[in-house]
């Protein structure tokens, strides 16, 4: 307890920052109710995952692939899932280019099977949006250091991320997190929140706004929630939030339209979807207000970094994307009338919750092995910890 008020009092000392300032009060008010020792907190990465499940197998592993046994994973798959549809998200379309068998365990057997770890990089991301939106639904006089702090404070205060509160780890990523942000937006004064008008006709902040849209000829919805958006002299500014370490960009090649070299199609790619439904509603209510930009805010990356996406506007960019949208509604169906996921291994199979019980990514372990894939593999959960909910095929 002792050496994190002293690691953070020399922080203030060095670095005439007033975000890290910002941060170390909001720690300091936490202080008080701190009961555990922090030197014993896991950090990212390094709280072991608990198995839950005991009921009948989801999925059987074999050389190839993921066989899906349950016809309830199967209906969230189908464009009827359990909560009516299934829609498509840019995450969607970027995973379904990769390993599908880790999508469906990742996002359909783990959740059911584990008790994920409460510090994970899912919730961190969680919690710096949810502070940055309660931020900027202040007036924008109101915006300054002092109220960022109350907002952090609040934040971790909530229900949601209580638990957060003697994490120390997760104070001083977070105190990363926004110090990098003001480097980015270095006056929050600044920032003019577009209003916005919901499916249901109420007009709201353009904070994590919700848009939609059926393309003629696809079975299931597009659906996404923009971040922020702005607005300025009648056109809309989008911009998102990606608490990643590296900033990735992207240019689109006409002559290759697949080509990802730097990855960054996930997140431009991300950003023109968003901007082909937001024009759409704004065409269908009559307002009409063209989207001028888009951009990505890295607030981890090289201290924070702000990503122009180059190509919102560019015809054969947004084709792709429209593409890619029917692309991925075909490979949904494809996975559910086949109820087969195939490996596909490459570089993040570290990260994939099936890495341990995976023979396609034995194969790839040698080319990665360095310390953050070994970290990364080592964190995955074992077979035994999936109890009922996988078995073993051929």
């Amino acid at each position: 307890m002792v050496g994190v008020w002293r690691r953070f009092c020399l922080l203030c000392r060095v670095v005439d920052c007033a975000v890290a300032r910002l941060l170390f009060l909001c720690y300091r008010e936490y202080l008080c109710r701190f009961s555990r020792v922090l030197a014993g907190v896991r950090g990212l990465g390094e709280e072991e995952v608990r198995g839950l499940y005991s009921g009948e197998p989801l999925i059987e592993v074999s050389r190839d692939g993921v066989g899906i046994l349950s016809d309830t994973i199967l209906r969230k798959i189908d464009c009827t899932g359990a909560r009516g549809e299934k829609t498509i998200s840019a995450t969607l379309m970027s995973a379904l280019e990769g390993c599908r068998a880790s999508w469906v365990v990742g996002n359909l057997v783990f959740p059911e099977a584990i008790e994920e770890p409460a510090d994970n990089p899912k919730r961190r991301g969680s919690l710096f949006h949810k502070v940055m939106e309660d931020f900027y639904r202040l007036e924008p006089g109101e915006r300054n250091a002092q109220s960022l702090r109350e907002t952090a404070v609040n934040v971790l205060d909530s229900e949601e991320f209580k638990d957060f509160q003697g994490n120390e780890a997760v104070l001083l990523w977070l105190d990363e997190a926004v110090r990098g942000y003001l480097n980015v937006d270095r006056d929050p004064r600044r920032v003019n929140i577009a209003e916005w008008t919901t499916d249901w006709g109420r007009t709201v902040p353009g904070l994590e706004v919700a848009v939609s849209w059926q393309p003629e000829g696809v079975k299931r919805k597009c659906f996404g929630f923009i971040d922020r958006l702005q607005e300025w002299h009648g056109r809309l500014f989008i911009e998102d939030y990606k608490t990643s370490r590296s900033a990735k960009r992207y240019r689109f090649n006409p002559s290759r339209p697949d080509a990802d070299p730097d990855h960054g199609l996930a997140g431009a790619r991300q950003q023109v979807f968003y901007a082909m439904m937001v024009e759409r509603a704004e065409r269908e209510r009559g307002s009409n207000r063209p989207v001028h930009a888009a951009r990505l805010i890295f607030p981890l990356a090289d201290g924070g970094v702000s990503v122009k996406v180059e190509d919102v506007h560019d015809p054969g960019f947004r084709e792709k994307v429209e593409r890619d949208i029917r692309v991925t509604d075909a490979r949904m169906d494809e996975l559910h009338d086949s109820g087969f996921a195939g490996f596909e291994p490459g570089p993040l199979c570290a990260w994939c919750p099936l890495v341990k019980l995976c023979p396609a990514a034995a194969g790839v372990e040698a080319r990665f092995s360095a310390e953050k894939f070994v970290k990364a593999r080592e964190g995955q959960p074992e077979f035994a910890d999936y109890g009922s909910a996988v078995v073993r095929g051929r």
